[in-house]
């Protein structure tokens, strides 16, 4: 029999390996090892010159993009020019100012909305480049609410709805004084709660498409025919 000192022995216990993706990634994430084969994916990745194109600190994977983006390197060059000459030379000749040549501040969103569009699929005069999604959100309720029959007094809404889609809803609704309603409901009752009640109901706000059957529940109960699959983005031509 072999005697061993467990306190002079040094056992060193394979950890075992994360296997799914998401596990994985959140591995390298917290300091251990990167699996080979997401090295492999990042290097094969057809996007990943275009990291070198955002300022970010050293060892840093950055995935809050929808709150805020990462700073394009070529930004605070172009800000430079927008503040000093457009702006502090040219002041208001820049709305109108090389239309020809694309420079015009007046068409910048249509510019803006021509190079979104192959991104989603859609034709150039097919998006619109305005404010931002709060202020949208907030004028198309106030339309909604003011071109509704009288009898239409409720904005029904996902009750998981992005809370500051329900912040803008209720502030509209008390700076209107009164007499509108903003109804949440569960997502999945959605569609029997609109067969019940869609005859009182101006706005609808959802986080995901309906489906038909529970669309055609706001239309008085009226069958529709199938919605028609998205078809998928074109591919877009990026820059290189």
């Amino acid at each position: 029999m072999t005697n061993i000192d467990a306190t002079n022995t040094d056992v060193q216990t394979a950890q075992p390996q994360p296997t799914s993706l998401h596990a994985r990634i959140n591995a390298a994430l917290t300091g251990a090892a990167i699996p080979t084969d997401l090295l492999d994916l990042d290097a094969r990745d057809p996007l990943a010159r275009k990291r070198e194109e955002f300022t970010l600190p050293g060892g840093v994977v950055y995935l809050d993009g929808n709150s805020l983006g990462a700073l394009p390197r070529a930004v605070p060059e172009r800000l430079q020019q927008v503040a000093a000459q457009e702006w502090g030379d040219a002041l208001i000749r820049s709305w109108s100012a090389g239309a020809g040549e694309g420079r015009d501040w007046m068409n910048l969103p249509d510019r803006v909305a021509a190079k979104i569009a192959p991104l989603i699929g859609a034709l150039p005069h097919e998006v619109a480049v305005t404010d931002t999604t709060g202020v949208n959100t907030f004028k198309v309720l106030a339309a909604a609410l003011k071109l509704a029959p009288a009898g239409r007094r409720v904005i029904l809404t996902d009750a998981e709805n992005f809370p500051t889609d329900l912040y803008i809803a209720q502030g509209l609704l008390d700076l209107l004084g009164g007499g509108y309603e903003l109804r949440r409901v569960n997502p999945e009752a959605l569609g029997e709660h609109l067969s019940r009640v869609h005859e009182i109901v101006t706005v609808l706000m959802v986080r995901e498409t309906l489906s038909g059957e529970e669309f055609s529940a706001l239309l008085n109960g009226q069958e529709l025919e199938p919605l028609p699959p998205v078809a998928p983005p074109a591919p877009a031509s990026l820059p290189g």
